[in-house]
């Protein structure tokens, strides 16, 4: 499951609650797309132009209430089908667990990605040899066009270049 918005406070009395997106793709937030929840399945009923969201069977401030705080979520196969990614385009989960080479050597895995202002970066775990080698057990790669070469999702192999020498500049 894939967290994909948090639910805020009510607004109004009709039942809508303020939406915050976890996501990238605001445009699944749509009538009818379904979400899952600690306690069960919603479906969008309405998305108004401020990004509020009523769901189905919640249709006044009290019973939309209790779906404050809650975690909206969705399975790998429902973002890939809600959400159209363009060229060059990946999920997180796509980029996670992929392992990452520079020259034909692996210098490590994927292990999570963060947001930063300027660049998502990759958190990549270092093989044993590497970590032996320099020193560094762990380090942040920009994810860009001018680090990225190439992503085969498929081969989970993500090509990189100038990775190496952060490596060398952290352990020296």
């Amino acid at each position: 499951m894939i967290e994909v918005a948090k639910l805020g406070k009510t607004v109004g009395l009709k039942g809508y609650l303020k939406l915050h997106s976890l996501s990238d793709f605001p445009e699944q937030f749509k009538k009818g797309s379904v979400y899952h929840s600690r306690i069960g399945e919603l479906t969008i009923e309405a998305v108004n132009s401020k990004g509020e969201v009523k769901f189905i069977g919640y249709d006044s401030k009290e019973e939309a209430g209790i779906l404050t705080n809650l975690i909206l979520s969705s399975t790998v196969e429902e973002s890939n089908q809600a959400c159209e990614l363009d060229q060059n385009e990946y999920f997180w989960y796509d980029i996670i667990g992929i392992n990452v080479y520079e020259n034909e050597t692996l210098l490590g895995v994927v292990q999570e990605l963060e947001r930063f202002p300027t660049d998502d970066h990759m958190l990549i775990i270092t093989t044993e040899a590497i970590a032996e080698t320099s020193g560094v057990k762990r380090f942040l790669l920009p994810f860009n066009q001018r680090i990225v070469v190439n992503v085969d999702t498929d081969a989970k192999k993500l090509t990189v270049t100038g990775a190496l020498e952060i490596i060398e500049a952290i352990a020296s």
